[in-house]
């Protein structure tokens, strides 16, 4: 009975159970708020026949911006994408007169909306010594309501990735524009070539990575790969020398076919394990049912950090304009279940157009915000059952840029 899914009873059989169908249950679920940014800047009247915002004002914040609960301050909102106040992706993010001056009839002052998805919580540090290499090392932090891991780095500033799974190569990259050394502005790279988007996302072949996995106890652990290097080698090649000679690794979509066993070295699929080293883990905690707070509950923010750094954000104001929804307590012993049934069943699997979408919707805020999206069936857009679509959103897009 506790051998099989739908019968099984103990929590922690049920939570092995439930990595074998791929599902990764939640130590707890974060309430999401949409966070709207009003600035409001001075006129620019060197030209009076045509005034327009002083550019020099406009500011641009980084994602972790904290907007403290009026009803609860100890619940915590940190803001998940940048706050660009030097783009407009569409007619209702362009600056607006916001006040005339009476007397001589010209204008003010200028404003400006920008929203951005929040998420309840409140990143933490803490750092791990790793000293001799363990294949498959496990880190567990000491908090049980962590949401998600924001970031891993080393002591010499190295990047650890997570992905789903250890064999996972190919780790996905986000970068804003005012972040990247290749970018003049939002729209222009150092070439002067024009670029569609502010956000660019690629990806990276690491050896560096680990997954996350929730214990019995609700709490998270860190499991890294089980790499190690012999002494005289090192993991900027890309064959390594690992402990575990003869032994043949599962081929992934993403792995070449290994290196004859025989000689000891293989491609290591599964990932290195840290050694000598200080592991700096940032992560969030927060969230649960406690987290759903009316709108315009959140009115106040703080660590507001400018790209660059200083400007001025005085003229700045924030407010949830409509209630933030969907934190809750950690997946119960049912809805793990239920949900390692359906994922095993689906296993995130695209097969009609609307999956499509739903899949391209539903990608994590850190890599950017998906304004809209449209999946055709039956071959490329461009086929003659969609001429008219694509004309239509040729001209929309033309309109818009």
């Amino acid at each position: 009975k506790e051998m099989m899914l739908p019968l099984t009873e103990d929590r922690r059989n049920l939570l092995n159970l439930s990595k074998v169908t791929g599902y990764k249950p939640r130590p707890i679920v974060p309430s999401f708020a949409d966070i709207t940014f009003t600035l409001t800047v001075d006129a620019n009247t060197t030209n009076l026949n045509e005034i327009k915002p002083d550019a020099s004002q406009f500011i641009t914040l980084r994602e972790g911006v904290k907007l403290t609960s009026t009803s609860n301050p100890d619940v915590i909102f940190e803001t998940m994408e940048p706050v660009d106040f030097s783009t407009s992706s569409s007619i209702g993010e362009n600056f607006k007169v916001e006040s005339v001056n009476s007397s001589t009839g010209l204008i003010e002052k200028f404003s400006a909306k920008r929203k951005v998805r929040a998420v309840s919580g409140e990143t933490r540090t803490t750092t791990i010594a790793v000293t001799q290499p363990e294949q498959f090392k496990k880190i567990i932090l000491p908090d049980t309501n962590v949401i998600e891991i924001i970031s891993v780095t080393d002591t010499n500033n190295n990047i650890w990735y997570e992905v789903d799974f250890l064999a996972q190569e190919n780790v996905p990259v986000s970068t804003y524009y005012a972040l990247d050394p290749n970018r003049v502005s939002s729209y222009t790279d150092t070439n002067n070539n024009n670029l569609p988007v502010p956000y660019s996302l690629s990806f990276v072949k690491s050896t560096k990575r680990f997954m996350v996995e929730m214990q019995e106890d609700n709490r998270i652990a860190l499991v890294f790969g089980n790499g190690i290097a012999k002494n005289g080698y090192n993991f900027e090649t890309t064959f390594l020398d690992i402990e575990q000679e003869g032994v043949t690794l599962p081929k992934t979509k993403f792995t070449p076919e290994p290196l004859n066993t025989r000689i000891g070295r293989f491609y290591a699929s599964l990932g290195e394990a840290p050694s000598n080293t200080s592991l700096t883990i940032n992560y969030r905690v927060g969230g649960g049912a406690i987290s759903n707070l009316p709108a315009n509950d959140l009115a106040s923010f703080s660590a507001a950090v400018t790209i660059p750094a200083g400007a001025d954000t005085s003229n700045l104001t924030a407010i949830n304009e409509f209630p933030s929804l969907g934190g809750r307590e950690a997946d119960s012993i049912e809805e793990i279940r239920h949900s390692s049934i359906a994922n095993y069943s689906t296993q995130q699997r695209c097969v009609t157009k609307e999956d499509y979408e739903a899949r391209v919707i539903s990608m994590l805020p850190r890599y950017g915000s998906i304004a809209k999206v449209y999946c055709s069936t039956g071959g490329e857009l461009f086929q003659q059952d969609n001429v008219d679509l694509v004309s239509e959103l040729q001209e929309l897009f033309d309109e818009i840029i």
